[in-house]
């Protein structure tokens, strides 16, 4: 008697959990970016780029890759939830090789000598500007870059190459840049509820570098203690409406396209973004035409292959970290 009541009870302990699932699965679930108020966050971006260039029929690779940190501090939220928010460039990195040699910094070594190339990147270390972000992770607003760069400004030997460096850097770091690299992270919420298997569309377009259009695919794939896991798929090309970069006489644009692939990890009570790997593969032409006597066009094979990582981590106060020290 025991024995059968041991195993009915092993069936309705299964068949329970087996019913969890599913009904998990098909519970619909509004996605947002939930700041707070006085929260400290962490940013981490790593892009890995290998592109090459085929020339008189012999390819010409260059591999690079670029790090930045960002100290992530909520200073007020709203009504809706737009979030007023300081952004800290706390780690920089860049590993570079291809023409012109090696190029090696990381601002974690605090001692190593800075190669002239990276010196421009360096004078962003500690420097700090201003966004409005949204719970759909859209950036309203940026502020204080005009703020950041005179007080970068002070901190420069103007007869130097860093006054060309920090002018480099404020065509760079544009207002425009700062949203479109936020927002290629951040925005990828969907508009309304939605379950595991659903799928939900995204286009963005950059202008600055490459000028892209991309269209993202999300799918929402599971759901797993509180995280849910959600795959990108996107078709990319250049825009063919963009305008060609004009320097000295000579015109570039590019004709590009490909695909891009990747999965997601956003935590579901803050929609915090914890971890996300993008790989992306573009195939096409650099165009370059020259004006003097006569105009001549090169069109030069080219392609891209490009994997973008993102984390966001809760930062700990400065208070605990103390604590724990003397602890």
């Amino acid at each position: 008697m025991n024995g059968k009541k041991f195993g009915i009870g092993v069936l309705v302990v299964v068949t329970v959990g087996l019913a969890a699932r599913p009904a998990q699965a098909a519970e619909k679930m509004q996605y947002r970016l939930k700041l707070q108020k006085g929260q400290k966050y962490y940013l981490r971006m790593i892009t890995e780029t290998k592109t090459s260039y085929t020339l008189m029929g012999r390819e010409r690779p260059m591999e690079e890759v670029i790090g930045f940190g960002y100290d992530f501090d909520v200073n007020d939220i709203d009504m809706n939830g737009n979030a007023w928010v300081t952004c800290t460039f706390d780690y920089i990195s860049l590993n570079y090789k291809g023409p012109g040699g090696i190029i090696v910094y990381d601002s974690t070594q605090l001692f190593s000598p800075v190669a002239p190339a990276a010196k421009r990147l360096s004078l962003l270390q500690g420097a700090r500007f201003q966004i409005i972000i949204t719970p759909r992770g859209n950036v309203k607003q940026v502020t204080g870059l005009e703020r950041m760069f005179k007080k970068l400004e002070k901190n420069i030997n103007k007869r130097s190459q860093e006054k060309f460096m920090l002018e480099s850097l404020k065509e760079q770091f544009s207002e425009k840049f700062i949203k479109e690299i936020f927002e290629s992270h951040l925005a990828i919420y969907p508009e309304t509820v939605v379950g595991v298997g659903d799928s939900w569309r995204k286009t963005a377009v950059t202008l600055s570098g490459l000028p892209l259009i991309v269209e993202n695919i999300l799918t929402l794939k599971d759901r797993k203690n509180g995280i849910a896991i959600i795959e990108n798929y996107s078709n990319i090309k250049t825009d063919p409406n963009a305008k060609p970069t004009v320097r000295d006489g000579t015109k570039t644009s590019y004709r590009l396209e490909g695909k891009q692939n990747g999965m997601m990890e956003v935590e579901e009570s803050t929609g915090l973004i914890r971890d996300s790997s993008l790989n992306l593969e573009m195939i096409g032409e650099l165009r370059v035409e020259t004006e003097s006597d006569e105009t001549t066009v090169k069109l030069i094979p080219m392609k891209i292959q490009n994997v973008v990582t993102f984390q966001m981590t809760e930062r700990k106060k400065e208070a605990d970290q103390e604590k724990e020290v003397v602890e």
